[in-house]
This record gives C-alpha cells, sequence and structure tokens, in this order.
C-alpha cells in the first residue's frame, strides 16, 4: 500500500498541465518503509485526443520504466475529463538524471519517444480550469523490472491453490497436452473450478485450461458471468483465453510464468489488460522459476 506522506510543491506544467512532487513510503510486508519520489502530471485533454494521448502516455511510459528508472507510471480519468498522469521513481536522483525536463527531447531519447512526448504535449488543452480530483484508475503500469512480477505475498490459502495448478499441470503432461492449468476460485478463494489444458485430448484447438476452467465454473455457478472471482494459473495467458477471462467478469488473475513469446497472436494477458474497461487486477510471478521448469519439461 502506498501512503502520501508530503506533498512538497504544485505549479503550473506547459500547456497547463499541473505537476506536483510527492515523496512516497511504500510500506511492504516483507520489508521497513521505503521512500519513493512520484511527479504528477494533471491536464484536460483538446476534444477527439484521448486514445491518442493514452497511446502515447503507454508508449512514454513502458519505455521509462524499463530503460530509465522508473518504478512505474499510472494513468488517471476524473469525472469531469480531467487526465491525471504520475510516474514513480526510487528516489529524486534518478527521476532528475533521467528526465531532462525542456531538455528531454534530445537526441538522448529514441525518435519515437520523442514523438510521443510531442503528441502528449499537443493533446493537452490550455483553457479548461484544472480542478479537485475524483480519480478513476484508467491504466496502472505499476511493474517490476521484467514488466511482469508482482510484489505481493500470497496468503497461504492462496500458495495452496497455487500449489494445485502445479499438480494439475503435471496432470497434462501425463496426458500429452500443452502444460498449462487454471484455477478459479471466488472472492474468498473456494474453489470452484480446476482444469487443465485439453487441447490434444480433445482434438480442439481452444481447449485450453483458462477456457476450461471458466466453462466449468460458469456451469457449477449457473451464470454466465464470473464477477468477482479469482483465477489462478501457471503462466501468463495467451491472447485468446485474456479476452475470455475478460468477457467472463473475472475480478483478479495471479500467475507463475511470463508470457511465451512465439504464440499466435503474439500478445499477452497484460497487454491485452490493459485495453479493457474495468481492468483485472493482474498479479505475477508466484512460483516463477518452478513454473518455468515444469512448462520447459512438458514441452520437451
Amino acid at each position: 500500500m502506498i501512503k502520501v506522506l508530503k506533498l512538497l510543491c504544485f505549479f503550473l506544467f506547459p500547456l497547463s498541465a499541473l505537476k506536483a512532487e510527492i515523496h512516497l513510503n511504500q510500506l511492504s510486508e516483507k520489508e521497513s518503509s521505503q521512500k519513493m519520489f512520484a511527479v504528477i502530471y494533471q491536464g484536460y485533454l483538446k476534444p477527439g485526443r484521448e486514445n491518442e494521448y493514452q497511446e502515447a502516455w503507454s508508449k512514454v511510459a513502458q519505455y521509462f520504466i524499463k530503460y530509465r528508472g522508473a518504478i512505474g507510471s499510472c494513468l488517471h480519468r476524473t469525472s469531469d475529463g480531467l487526465w491525471v498522469a504520475y510516474s514513480r521513481w526510487p528516489d529524486k536522483k534518478t527521476r532528475d538524471s533521467s528526465w531532462l525536463g525542456e531538455n528531454a527531447l534530445s537526441e538522448e531519447l529514441p525518435l519515437e519517444i520523442r514523438n510521443a512526448i510531442l503528441i502528449i504535449k499537443e493533446c493537452l488543452d490550455s483553457d479548461p480550469k484544472i480542478s479537485d480530483l475524483c480519480m478513476e484508475v484508467v491504466n496502472d503500469l505499476l511493474l517490476s523490472s521484467d514488466d511482469t512480477e508482482s510484489n505481493l505475498i500470497l496468503s497461504p490459502e492462496q500458495e495452496r491453490i497455487m500449489n494445485l495448478v502445479y499438480e494439475e499441470v503435471e496432470i497434462a503432461i501425463q496426458e500429452g497436452n500443452p502444460p498449462f492449468a487454471a484455477i478459479i476460485t471466488d472472492s474468498e478463494n473456494n474453489i470452484l473450478s480446476i482444469a487443465h489444458n485439453q487441447a490434444n485430448t480433445k482434438q480442439l484447438a481452444i481447449a485450453h485450461a483458462e477456457i476450461e476452467a471458466i466453462q466449468l465454473a460458469c456451469k457449477i455457478l449457473g451464470k454466465k458471468k464470473l464477477e468477482g472471482c479469482i483465477l489462478y494459473a501457471n503462466a501468463e495467458s495467451c491472447g485468446m483465453c485474456s479476452t475470455a477471462i475478460i468477457k467472463s467478469g473475472i475480478l483478479q488473475v495471479f500467475y507463475g510464468a511470463p508470457h511465451e513469446k512465439g504464440s499466435n497472436p503474439d500478445v499477452h494477458l497484460l497487454e491485452i489488460n490493459r485495453k479493457a474497461t474495468p481492468q483485472l487486477r493482474v498479479h505475477g510471478g508466484f512460483m516463477r522459476e518452478k513454473f518455468i521448469e515444469q512448462i520447459n519439461r512438458g514441452r520437451s
């Protein structure tokens, strides 16, 4: 959980976006308090520029997370149309050395990122007065260094469920199916369905673990939607399963191994989730190495 400790400053940003620098305390169950630094930008957008702005923001944010030391970046939209973006850094020094202010459009940044920064500025409307904040989360890129792993700690019951996923993958491997499995629970982690990939057994390309688990859970509940439910999987879901998870109304996903490159289409849950409304709460990297070893063994 992130707690705001002190508002340091609040002043106008070019093109009427507001910028505030905030020191944050990030509380972890593993560690004592650790200081973090954040910068907030606010502004209204010109009519019809929302998608363009959001795409440009996502491109810039992901670049700074991956290459410039940012911890994460989050985008919000308020009820009256104000857009708020903020970037998180381990400390002010890291942020200042990575973001060069008015010199940020120098050759030091890739052309694609420089153009995206210009688009962000062009999308901002300087006329409307900026109001108080009442935020609705639009997108959140609070990611670890590999863009997938979560800092959450599983409860004993959640650890048990992830181990059951591992056991279910073993069944898939024994049957000669692809090494994937999924479990769906209600909001209290009571198990509704357990399934593994049965594409080879059923000779059905769409018989992935998540699809099988969703179908079974809907049948058990007698409902077409799984609102409030949680899905546990041994790997980040493919494009097909990611869409099915979102369509089913599942609230939250926990997975182990990262997305396998080379699937067709080569998209994955985190990427698809950014386009969803509302977005899933996605947490990855649990039992990561153990699941990667198991998948590699099942593929051989």
